[in-house]
Order: C-alpha cells, then structure tokens, then sequence
C-alpha cells in the first residue's frame, strides 16, 4: 500500500513538554512540571472544547491531592471547588420514594468537596490556568 504524506505550510511551536489529555492527570502534571522549573514550556492538548467539557454532571472530590499539588486552593476565589460535603446519603429510588441503603454498601463522601461541570466549565478558562500564587 501506498501512503501519501501532503506538507501543510503552518506554524511550528516548540515545547518542552506535550500533555495529552486535560483530566486530572493530565493537568496534575503539567502543574507539578511548571512548579518544578518554570522555565520549561507545557502544553496540554485536550479535544474538549474546554477543560471539563466531557463532564456530565459533576464529582465528589477527595481534597488531599490538591491540598499537597495546590496548597492555597482552597482560598482562591476562581476555584471552582465551593461546597464541602458535610454528610451523604444514598437511595435505591422507586417511583413513589426511596429506600436509604446502608453505608457498608457506598462510598463514604464525606471530607470531600462537590465540583457541578456547569461550575468548572464556566471557569475552565481562568483556573488554575494564569499566574497563580502556586505556579
């Protein structure tokens, strides 16, 4: 078989780091590549949109890892972390109400925080992207 290679006549861009995919992950390292040596250049590549564009409704977030990966997060005003789970509870719903399932049989939520997409992808574009007191 026969393969044709068609040059485009574009603009090349040089980084230091290529990062495919803007999940946790993916922005994680780029973060932790940046805090390490800001003089290297990162790019994340997402197919999304936007960061967070393939969300579907939203997440219970254990904190640790941003408390150790972003240490002032939680008093950033563009964080779009803002609800803390305080208790949780889980139903196997019917038509007509819900039967509470015992806590031995779901995940525990509490400690954690609540992220809505709607939240993260109308602040995907300013956090934790920009200068930031972290970077």
């Amino acid at each position: 078989m026969t393969e044709s290679v068609q040059e485009v006549d574009g603009e090349e861009l040089s980084y230091d780091v290529v990062i495919v995919g803007a999940g946790p992950a993916g922005l994680a390292a780029a973060i932790k590549i940046k805090q390490e040596n800001v003089e290297l250049t990162v790019v994340v590549i997402e197919k999304g949109a936007t960061v967070g564009a393939h969300i579907l409704s939203g997440a219970a977030i254990d904190p640790t890892p941003l408390d150790e990966l972003l240490p002032s997060w939680r008093t950033d005003p563009d964080c779009p972390l803002k609800t803390a789970v305080t208790a949780d509870r889980f139903l196997f719903l019917t038509k007509r109400s819900g039967i509470r399932i015992p806590h031995a049989f779901c995940p525990r939520c509490s400690r954690t925080a609540t992220a809505s997409s709607a939240r993260l992808e109308t602040s995907a574009s300013g956090w934790p992207v920009g200068p930031k007191p972290w970077v």
